[in-house]
């Protein structure tokens, strides 16, 4: 393989928050190459398969071997990459780019990846995205639920007994639904290690708000050129079936999604959802009063976070859902 240069751009979460867009946005441009695995995380050393629960595991099967016998790589959201070589293999495409990079949204909970980065490379830009906590755990109970993972079709009653499993392992025994939002701790210790200026912390809804700027602030940060990029459409985004039978269907593929995942290719994949899926925007039936204790429990994080980033985070007090 030919000598390449180290990766230099991570963006480390936070998930169900924009970056599978921001991937999209990222991989346009180019001075800029992305690992086709989305998130290999490599560099969380305490997220491997050996930790995952059962059910975890049987999820992310993934045929190394046979993925890596490929000239070019195809597109994969997520993976659990251990060995330098395949690692390295990710961007054995990539030509003369600025940028090297990939995003993986565990490097943000993992206890040991923001070390790894920095050992690895120490000059690394470091791109975080973050979402109103409560609407970053509905999204991500959403994902569960219409895979026919969650535990009932009760948010509140899940998150609360999701949370009390007292796990923060990802790919453990809980969702983590709760824990990935509780951003103060997990951005603090890239701030203490990685110099300010190469890290930027944009927020969900500068996504959804502003996206030209939050594009023009990305390349100024990059000190790259400016690029048109479509900021309109959205990715992997929150949707549901048409009607009981089709959401059913879909909670036996993804219970079973290891072994057919292999048997229906991505064309046919991306047709079926547009044909038989729609964007679930409801916030579920959670009472005012149920919502109130739960943005209550993420309020003393909120105003850490909001301090660290010297933002004013106020208005994540109050779902808009």
């Amino acid at each position: 393989m030919k000598n390449l240069k180290k990766v230099n751009l991570f963006v480390v979460g936070a998930a169900k928050s924009g970056t599978t867009a921001l991937y999209r946005f990222l991989n346009l441009h180019p001075e800029i190459f992305l690992s086709p695995i989305k998130e290999p995380h490599y560099f969380s050393k305490d997220i491997r398969f050996s930790n995952f629960s059962d059910n975890y595991r049987k999820r992310n099967y993934f045929d190394l071997k046979k993925y890596f016998a490929k000239e070019v790589l195809e597109f994969k959201q997520i993976a659990f990459i251990e060995e330098s070589k395949h690692y390295e293999s990710l961007f054995k495409n990539s030509s003369s780019e600025k940028y090297l990079g990939e995003i993986s949204n565990g490097y943000l909970i993992s206890k040991n990846a923001y070390k790894e980065i920095y050992k690895y490379n120490k000059n690394s830009k470091i791109i975080m995205i973050l979402r109103n906590p409560l609407e970053r755990a509905f999204s991500h109970w959403r994902q569960e639920f219409r895979a026919g993972f969650s535990n009932s079709d009760n948010f509140y009653d899940d998150i609360v007994k999701d949370y009390n499993l007292n796990d923060w392992q990802w790919g453990g025994i809980s969702n983590t639904y709760v824990q990935l939002g509780l951003y103060s701790d997990q951005i603090k210790k890239y701030f203490d290690l990685f110099p300010k200026k190469n890290i930027k912390v944009f927020l969900y809804d500068d996504l959804i708000n502003n996206p030209k700027k939050l594009r023009k602030d990305l390349f100024n940060f990059l000190n790259i050129s400016d690029f048109e990029v479509d900021f309109s459409k959205r990715y992997n985004s929150d949707f549901e079936g048409k009607n009981f039978t089709i959401n059913e269907l879909f909670k036996f593929y993804r219970k079973h999604d290891y072994y057919l995942k292999h048997f229906v290719p991505n064309p046919i994949k991306i047709r079926l959802k547009k044909l038989l899926f729609r964007n679930k925007k409801a916030f579920n039936t959670i009472s005012n009063e149920e919502k109130n204790k739960l943005i209550y429990y993420f309020s003393d994080d909120i105003t850490k976070t909001a301090k660290l980033l010297n933002r004013d985070l106020s208005n994540w007090m109050f779902s808009k859902n």
